[in-house]
């Protein structure tokens, strides 16, 4: 893939990602809510994926360290997919399912 195509592919990552970010603060801010640890959590993690992806933009990688950050973004975005399935996991299951699955 050229350079200026891996380049703009990660801008426009870095942009949606600084897109969900700002959604989430002015939603945040406008309905005066509280985010839990993992809604933290998973801004955290956007906010790893907009760093990389913005560092990658600027920096214009060759083809193997464009691949290395692609590689490290995937993982970035693996965590905050756990991040999330736990989140969901944690609101559907009921108290029985919870205390026995942090007992074994």
């Amino acid at each position: 893939m050229p350079l200026a195509h891996l380049r703009f592919l990660f801008l426009l990552a870095f942009i949606a990602c600084a897109s969900i970010l700002g959604a989430a603060i002015y939603l945040q801010q406008a309905f005066l809510l509280d985010p839990c640890l993992m809604c933290s959590a998973q801004r955290l993690v956007m906010l790893a994926c907009a760093i990389i992806c913005l560092w990658v933009a600027i920096h214009g990688p060759g083809v193997v360290a464009g691949r290395f950050y692609s590689a490290l973004l995937l993982l970035t975005a693996l965590s905050g997919c756990i991040a999330a399935g736990t989140q969901v996991w944690l609101q559907t299951a009921s108290m029985d399912a919870l205390c026995r699955s942090w007992l074994w």
